[in-house]
């Protein structure tokens, strides 16, 4: 398996993964990690099968089986058999995501918000979405010249929207280009106790 960038340059450390088609819910994909030349080798694959991907979130590329994060770049699909035992792949990846820093914290201490869940929804189709658990002051991948909604929540807090909050983007959806890097702080209200 080869992973190259948009441009066809060969892309290290990426991680593959293998998800086989019909598989269990505790199933573990098989994974390799690209060398300096972008290749890796899976060896004794049982025969079936496979989606392709390719991801490196530190470089702005998502693991594609979030569908929200497919739309660009698909996986590949291969089947190994005895006829064909081995199938070389070459996963071209596509535009970087744009990231965006999170400061999570609470509004009236000013401290980090522990456990907080982040949702990013397609601007144009709410049914598009992914949720992330991360910690108070994470990088989230956004899909880039797309409008995207942001929504948080955390246990003791109200739901947050970014459309509530016109001062921090106006429109209420994050837009920013491929590569592109944006910091935001979020002050999350405690519950009403009522």
């Amino acid at each position: 398996m080869k992973v190259i960038d948009k441009e066809g340059n060969p892309v290290q450390a990426a991680m593959v993964k293998l998800d086989p088609a019909h598989r269990g819910v505790s199933y573990v994909s098989p994974t390799c990690k690209t060398d300096a030349t972008g290749t890796c080798t899976r060896y004794k694959l049982p025969f079936g099968s496979y989606l392709v991907e390719a991801m490196k979130p530190s470089d702005g590329y998502p693991d594609l089986s979030f569908e929200f994060y497919s739309h660009e770049t698909k996986r590949i699909q291969v089947a190994l058999s005895r006829v064909k035992p081995q199938a070389s792949v070459v996963f071209r990846l596509g535009a970087p995501m744009a990231k965006l820093k999170l400061s999570i914290i609470d509004d009236g201490t000013g401290a980090l918000v522990d456990n907080p869940t982040i949702t990013l929804r397609a601007g144009n189709n709410p049914h598009d979405w992914v949720s992330i658990g991360k910690t108070p002051d994470s990088i989230v991948l956004v899909p880039p010249d797309k409008d995207v909604k942001l929504e948080i929540t955390a246990d003791g807090y109200q739901p947050w929207q970014l459309k509530e909050h016109p001062e921090l983007s106006p429109g209420g959806v994050v837009q920013l280009h491929s590569q592109e890097k944006q910091e935001m702080t979020v002050r999350l209200k405690h519950q009403r106790l009522d």
